[in-house]
């Protein structure tokens, strides 16, 4: 229940019920000394310092958290609990203004992971999502550092994986919100030449056009060069068409054959294939979509 209403944003409620939980949990362990109870206890005090770094109680989060971190030292099967609270409380420690102890911590976070890209990224996330424009632009230029472009740690630097996608696309988003074009930059030239898999692919090509929207360029060099790899892929060939094309009428056709496609996204092809009875078609399909009514009435009047 704790964590549900965490994910709803609930977040004193969520506090309410694990800080209700880990005293239960305390008493018990102080009857019976089971190591699993203590076990459950260190989870619950990590998920206490998290929830309480969300609600910006930065003293609490650390106390929460080192808690957790103190009495886990021992035991095995808490790696997930146990970097949750390392990161929360660095920062905690970032947003007191102890920006020496912050350091510390995400060090050993980068230390004790392995030096792991994936970590690495899930602080500069971090800061980006509890932070403001100055946490921000730390963020950016942590990726941009790891890469080793401006580091002095370069032993320990994302160009160990320069193919790493996922981070790769974090920079380049991170860059399209900010308008940050030297993000960008970095971000588009890697990953035209990154390998992607086909469940990243949509999400990619989306910040590739982004990217080439926001610097001013056409962005059918995307969609081409999309189509030059998913030559079958009804989404490449509407990002290539204009509205009302025959390229907006093959994407419609393939779409009918590709049942990864949601009725909406179906609807979508539809309505921009231009014809009366596809946009016809997408209003059944998805009559909620005020486009596809608008469409109607558009194409009605002309």
């Amino acid at each position: 229940m704790g964590l549900l209403l965490e994910r709803d944003r609930q977040l004193s409620s969520s506090l309410e019920k694990l800080n209700h939980l880990a005293e239960l949990l305390e008493q018990q362990y102080e009857e019976s000394e089971d190591e699993e109870v203590l076990q459950k206890f260190c989870t619950v005090k990590s998920d206490l310092g998290r929830v309480s770094l969300g609600l910006g109680d930065f003293e609490g989060a650390i106390e929460n958290s080192s808690t957790a971190l103190d009495l886990s030292q021992e035991i095995e099967g808490l790696e997930k609990p146990r970097l949750s609270s390392q990161i929360t409380v660095g920062l905690g420690y970032y947003f007191l203004g102890q920006l020496e102890d912050a350091i510390d911590v995400f060090q050993t976070v980068l230390a004790e992971s392995n030096e792991d890209v994936d970590v690495m990224l899930l602080v500069a996330r971090s800061l980006w999502a509890v932070g403001g424009d100055k946490e921000r632009q730390v963020a950016i230029d942590q990726i941009r550092d790891w890469y080793g472009l401006q580091s002095p740690w370069a032993d320990i630097s994302l160009i160990k994986e320069p193919q790493h996608v996922v981070s790769l696309a974090s920079l380049g988003t991170f860059g399209v919100l900010k308008h940050d074009k030297d993000a960008m930059g970095q971000s588009e030239t890697a990953l035209r030449n990154a390998k992607v898999i086909a469940k990243d692919g949509v999400n990619i090509r989306k910040l590739l056009m982004a990217i080439s929207r926001i610097q001013g360029r056409n962005t059918d060099d995307v969609a081409r060069a999309s189509i030059m790899t998913d030559p079958s892929s009804a989404r490449e060939w509407a990002n290539l068409s204009h509205g009302g094309d025959a390229t907006a009428q093959l994407a419609v056709k393939l779409a009918q054959h590709d049942h990864t496609i949601d009725t909406d996204e179906l609807s979508a092809l539809y309505e921009k294939s231009g014809s009366m009875g596809d946009i016809q078609s997408g209003v059944l399909l998805s009559p909620w979509r005020i486009e596809g009514w608008q469409k109607l009435r558009s194409i009605s009047q002309s």
